[in-house]
C-alpha cells in the first residue's frame, strides 16, 4: 500500500495572516476613533451624519463591511486576502474623497488609515504560499 498523499493548498501563511490581522484591526480601531471624534466635534463623515440627522443605516454599514471583510478573509487565510484587502483599502480612499469638501480634516485621517491598509494589504502578497 502507498502512503496517503498529504494535501496542501495555496493560502496565506500564519505569520503574514497575523500581520494582516494586526493591520486591519488597527485600521478598524482608527476608523471607530475617527467616527467618535468627528461626531464629538460636530463634523461627521458622510456615512455617519450629524447626531441630529444621522445617515441611513445602509450608509453606515459601508465602512463597517469595508473594515470587517478583510479581517474575516485574512483570518481564514485565503489566497485572495491581499486582493480583497487592496479593494477594501481603495474603497476607504473613495469614502475619504467623498468627505474632502465637507470635512477635510476627517478626510485626511481616513486617507491615512486607508493608505496604511493598502500598504499592509500589498505586503500580504509576500505571504502567499503552500500552507
Amino acid at each position: 500500500m502507498s502512503a496517503p498523499v498529504p494535501t496542501t493548498h495555496i493560502g496565506l501563511r500564519v505569520g503574514w495572516a497575523r500581520v494582516g490581522l494586526a493591520t486591519w484591526v488597527g485600521v478598524t480601531v482608527g476608523m471607530i476613533a475617527t467616527a467618535v471624534t468627528s461626531r464629538t466635534v460636530s463634523k461627521p463623515p458622510w456615512w455617519l451624519g450629524a447626531s441630529t440627522n444621522p445617515a441611513p443605516v445602509y450608509f453606515t454599514v459601508v465602512p463597517v463591511i469595508t473594515c470587517l471583510l478583510p479581517i474575516v478573509v485574512i483570518a481564514l487565510r485565503r489566497r485572495t486576502s491581499p486582493l480583497i484587502g487592496c479593494v477594501c483599502a481603495v474603497a476607504l480612499v473613495v469614502s475619504a474623497a467623498l468627505d474632502a469638501s465637507q470635512t477635510p480634516g476627517i478626510a485626511v485621517v481616513q486617507t491615512a488609515l486607508a493608505l496604511a491598509a493598502l500598504v499592509g494589504s500589498v505586503a500580504l502578497w509576500a505571504g502567499i504560499g503552500t500552507v
